[in-house]
């Protein structure tokens, strides 16, 4: 037999991944720390729950006190907590312990694609090391450049999510992650509230999606 010399053998890059990870039932949630320079310069750091479920074409967000997400402030919910919510209703709820509005604009409610990193040609880009794990990762351009990463496994779940929204940092810092589906209650809209969030026209601006 003949030595295989100066031969190397191709990997091939791992599969895409889903949004947060490749469980079959597409849902999932995390606990993170969201870091926000682009909208929110002077706080741009804070802890969030995030429940994900596309089955109920719903996703929750639940921003801890100190948060200074741009969602919330469109409707002057600053520091205390806040939750955003794409119901299983279809209708988007922006809440605090003391105050919830339904929010109608025309890029509402925004539910993520499970398959929207594949939908959008994301480029794998090698493998790293992130918040301490082995990692692949991978590019994919929108608006801005979205880098996403997750374990390399099978599993591939999500480790870190970050862009540049004009040039300045959003990211999540994945701290704990479980596979299993939120309770369906997380996604029912919240009771006694039915009023408008403000008119404001970057934001909850009143124009329905077509």
């Amino acid at each position: 037999m003949l030595p295989l010399v100066g031969m190397s053998l191709a990997v091939a890059d791992p599969p895409v991944p889903n949004w947060g990870g490749n469980v079959a039932h597409f849902a999932f949630s995390v606990d993170a720390t969201f870091t926000d320079v682009a909208d929110a310069p002077e706080h741009p750091v804070w802890n969030f729950s995030y429940h994900y479920d596309w089955n109920l074409k719903a996703e929750r967000y639940d921003h801890h006190q100190g948060q200074h997400i741009d969602a919330c402030k469109v409707v002057e919910i600053v520091d205390d907590p806040c939750t955003v919510l794409s119901a299983s209703d279809g209708q988007l709820y922006i809440s605090s312990p003391s105050s919830c509005c339904r929010c109608v604009a025309d890029w509402a409610p925004l539910t993520m694609l499970p398959d929207w990193i594949s939908r959008n040609n994301g480029t794998y880009i090698g493998r790293s090391t992130q918040e301490g794990v082995e990692a692949d990762g991978w590019l994919v351009y929108g608006k801005s450049d979205n880098h996403y990463y997750t374990t390399a496994d099978a599993a591939q779940k999500m480790l870190k999510f970050s862009e540049h929204k004009n040039g300045e940092l959003k990211q999540w810092d994945i701290l704990e992650y479980s596979g299993d589906t939120p309770p369906a209650d997380k996604f029912k809209p919240p009771s006694n509230c039915g009023t408008l969030c403000p008119y404001k026209s970057y934001g909850c601006n009143g124009r329905s999606k077509s």
